[in-house]
C-alpha cells in the first residue's frame, strides 16, 4: 500500500441471489441487496485487518448477508416468508447489524428482491393444484353419474310402480262378460 492509496467511503452496494431453506424444508430464493460503507474512522483499521474494501465486502459484508438472511428465513415457513416480507426484512436487518458489529463496516440499508419459493417448489405447488384441480373435477363427474343413476332407479321404480298399479287394475277390474 503506497501513502497515497485512497479507500472509497462512499455507500457501497451489493445485490447477490441467495437460496435459503425454510421451517418447513422448502427452498426460498431471493435476491439481497445490501448498502454499506466503511466507517471513514476506520479505514486504517480496513487497511491492516483486510486489504481492500473488496476483501471487506467479499471476506465480511457478503458472507454475513447471507448467514443473516439463511437464519432469519430458517425461522418462518414458506408461506410466512413470502407472506410477512416486511417482517422477515426487519428481522433480517436486526440479525445482520449484530452480526456486522464487531466489524469496521455501517450498514446502511437493505432490501430482499424477488422473493419467491424456488423452481422446484413452484413446480410442486404447480403439481398439486393441477392434482386437487383434477381430483375436484373427478367428484364433480362422480356426483354426476350418481345422481344420474339415483335418476335411473327412480324413474325405473316409477316404471314398476306403474306396472304394479295396472296389473293390479286389471285383475280387479270385472271382465266384460261380467258386466252383463
Amino acid at each position: 500500500n503506497q501513502p497515497w492509496d485512497c479507500m472509497d467511503v462512499k455507500v457501497q452496494i451489493f445485490q447477490r441471489q441467495v437460496t435459503a431453506a425454510t421451517s418447513n424444508i422448502q427452498d426460498l430464493n431471493a435476491r439481497l441487496a445490501v448498502q454499506w460503507r466503511v466507517n471513514p474512522l476506520q479505514v486504517p483499521r480496513v487497511r491492516r485487518e483486510f486489504g481492500t474494501l473488496e476483501a471487506i465486502a467479499k471476506g465480511i459484508v457478503d458472507p454475513k448477508a447471507e448467514e443473516s438472511f439463511k437464519t432469519v428465513s430458517s425461522t418462518r415457513t414458506l408461506d410466512m416468508a413470502i407472506g410477512e416480507r416486511i417482517k422477515l426484512k426487519s428481522d433480517w436487518e436486526r440479525i445482520i447489524k449484530y452480526n456486522l458489529r464487531p466489524y469496521p463496516v455501517e450498514l446502511i440499508g437493505l432490501d430482499v428482491v424477488n422473493l419467491a419459493p424456488s423452481k422446484k417448489v413452484s413446480d410442486a405447488i404447480e403439481t398439486k393444484q393441477v392434482a386437487e384441480q383434477e381430483a375436484l373435477a373427478a367428484t364433480y363427474k362422480a356426483t354426476a353419474k350418481k345422481n344420474e343413476a339415483l335418476g335411473v332407479i327412480k324413474e325405473a321404480r316409477g316404471q314398476a310402480e306403474a306396472n304394479r298399479l295396472k296389473a293390479c287394475l286389471l285383475y280387479t277390474s270385472p271382465s266384460p262378460r261380467d258386466r252383463t
